[in-house]
């Protein structure tokens, strides 16, 4: 029929070939007579009844190439249960560094921050000792010449309050061993004057009263010589006042006075020396500082700036001469060359898969032919830092260790070098998955109020199955029950859930998808979230479709009809034409990219074009 209609294809263009060409000459040979209505009418009429005729021609044909007599409703494509091996992999970035690095750091105490006068150029082999950094101490120097005389004029006022000690407590053993017995001695001997002094005070008056009474005196010299002794006692009894009070109360007081001489000495030596260990304790504090301006290698090795793999900081604590190193910043690393790892970054929706002790697998940018072995040492339990900007997804840090790098050869072992751009594929298969478990693509599955269902059509009859889902690893999706292998089941089961879901059913469902489901929109029946999305999750194309679930051409090389089913979700009720369903209207195919192939295993059903 095709052939035929080919034919008669070829029939009618040369006839119209032929009017024209008829036509042509006549407008030749009178040049001046005006056209034939009656011409120009047939070759209208003519052309009508071609495009109806090659319509009608064309829809025949179409009909009779692609009419399905088996029952299965057209445009479904199917994909066939089968065990396979399931490999479920987290592929992420990184960069080589060393697993020993020494690192380098700015020890100089600021809170300014210090400036760089000089840093040994970028991959310099250096060995033990030799100067790598020179920081500006200019302002350092100054301090450290004025507490040495801070520290000097401490260590005289130590050497002086010493001396003070020394003298309290002299002038302490002088009062107790000279001045205190001298003076009880001087009073001792007034004492005895006094008393000698009365004696004859006394004697003197007696003699007076009697030369008074025999009238050789007078009663005046009588009085003067009682006045005398009296004046004696007085100056007697003084003496001995002034010996108790030097005894009980004096010698008391001067030994207290000088105790607390000695005492006062005592403190002032303690605080001169602690003012000393305080200064002399900040001028070693700055001599060590000062020893922080020049930077020396602790060990041979290649030099290698510190220069952070974070994008949004690189520009700001890019390492030069001229720049400001902020306290305890690490300015250069010197890392071991026998010992290397790859820091790589896990996205937060796979960090959860990603364990210590997975094997995984190391591709170099700068080798890309050579796959490096290695195990996960490292997953950090929080993110690393967003950058000014901010970020709506987080990364975590983790280590990959490359292994069997003493077996290669000096040529490739030489040109692993830190900072060197890395790709990451991590295993994180789960190892109780049998070897061979049964699988099916992610778009084979949806998921109503909590449970995941495949969709079945075998003879135009629809069915959802439950099934028991497993790991996944977003392609494909491990089937622990509910499925056996050989089974049929259909390519994109979200768009045909209104034939296995009621309308209530079907505000519960959910499409399965990476990371979870994702909630259906546009009503039972309308198009899915994230339909025809490029890159969505599900794996659809451009057009929603699974990788490799277009169709092939059909048999003879006709044209590809529109994939109705596949390519737009039909609104809520209408119904897709089978067999044994009414046919409304007539459409011509459109070709479709000739690279869109069926997947490996999946059946693809000819659409069948509605009738009017």
């Amino acid at each position: 029929m095709a052939h035929l209609a080919s034919q008669f294809h070829c029939y009618i263009v040369t006839q119209m070939q032929n009017i024209q060409s008829n036509d042509q000459q006549q407008k030749a040979s009178t040049v001046d007579k005006p056209a034939s209505k009656k011409s120009v009418f047939l070759a209208m009429v003519m052309f009508v009844v071609v495009i109806l005729v090659l319509g009608t021609v064309s829809a025949v044909a179409y009909y009779r190439l692609f009419a399905n007599d088996s029952g299965t409703p057209v445009g479904v494509i199917f994909e066939e249960v089968k065990r396979g091996v399931f490999v479920h992999e987290v592929t992420d970035r990184g960069n080589v560094e060393s697993a020993q690095n020494e690192e380098i750091r700015c020890n100089v105490e600021s809170m300014s921050g210090v400036m760089i006068v000089w840093i040994i150029p970028e991959g310099t082999v250096v060995e033990e000792g030799e100067v790598l950094v020179r920081l500006d101490s200019s302002n350092l120097d100054e301090r450290f010449a004025n507490q040495e005389i801070t520290v000097a004029n401490t260590e005289a006022a130590v050497k002086q309050a010493t001396a003070d000690k020394e003298v309290a407590k002299l002038a302490l053993m002088e009062y107790e061993q000279g001045t205190f017995p001298k003076e009880e001695t001087v009073i001792q001997n007034r004492i005895l004057k006094a008393e000698e002094d009365l004696s004859r005070a006394t004697a003197n008056r007696e003699y007076t009263e009697k030369l008074l009474a025999q009238g050789y005196v007078t009663e005046l010299q009588l009085k003067a010589d009682t006045a005398r002794e009296e004046q004696l006692q007085n100056d007697l009894k003084s003496a001995k006042l002034e010996l108790k009070v030097l005894k009980e109360l004096t010698k008391q007081k001067m030994l207290e006075q000088y105790s607390a001489n000695i005492i006062t000495a005592e403190a002032q030596l303690a605080s001169a020396n602690r003012r000393n260990s305080i200064e002399t304790t900040r001028l070693n504090y700055l001599e060590t500082q000062i020893g922080y301006f020049t930077i020396k290698a602790p060990k041979a090795g290649q030099v290698v700036y510190a220069t952070p793999n974070n994008p949004w900081r690189r520009d700001m604590d890019v390492i030069k001469e001229g720049m400001t190193a902020r306290e305890r910043q690490t300015l250069i690393r010197l890392p071991d060359p026998q010992q290397m790892q790859v820091a790589g970054m896990v996205n937060e929706a796979s960090v959860s898969l990603v364990k210590v002790g997975q094997p995984a697998t190391i591709t170099l940018q700068a080798m890309p032919n050579q796959i490096f072995n290695g195990i996960v040492k490292q997953v950090n339990d929080y993110p690393e830092p967003d950058g000014p900007m901010g970020s709506m997804a987080k990364e975590y840090k983790c280590i990959i260790t490359m292994d069997d790098l003493e077996s290669l050869p000096p040529n490739i072992r030489s040109g692993i070098r830190p900072g060197l751009s890395a790709q990451l594929k991590i295993d994180v298969t789960d190892p109780s998955i049998e070897d061979m478990p049964i699988l099916v693509p992610v778009q084979t599955l949806f998921e109503n109020s909590g449970k995941y269902y495949c969709i079945t059509c075998d003879n135009g009859k629809w069915d959802k199955v439950e099934v028991e889902v497993g790991a996944t690893n977003d392609k494909e999706v491990v089937i622990k029950k509910g499925l056996t292998e050989g089974m049929r089941v259909v390519q994109g089961a979200w768009r045909y859930i209104d034939r296995v879901l009621t309308e209530e059913e079907r505000t519960g469902a959910r499409e399965f998808g990476i990371g979870g489901a994702r909630q259906r929109r546009g009503g039972p029946g309308g198009p899915p979230s994230g339909l025809g999305s490029p890159g969505a999750p599900g794996s659809q194309d451009g057009q929603g479709r699974a990788p490799g679930a277009d169709m092939t051409p059909p048999p003879g090389g006709g044209p590809n009809p529109p994939n109705r089913n596949t390519d737009t979700p039909p609104p809520t009720g209408e119904s897709r034409p089978g067999n044994n369903e009414p046919r409304e209207e007539l459409s011509v195919g459109v070709p479709t990219p000739a690279n869109r192939q069926p997947p490996a295993g999946g059946d693809v059903q000819p659409i069948r074009p509605p009738l009017e």
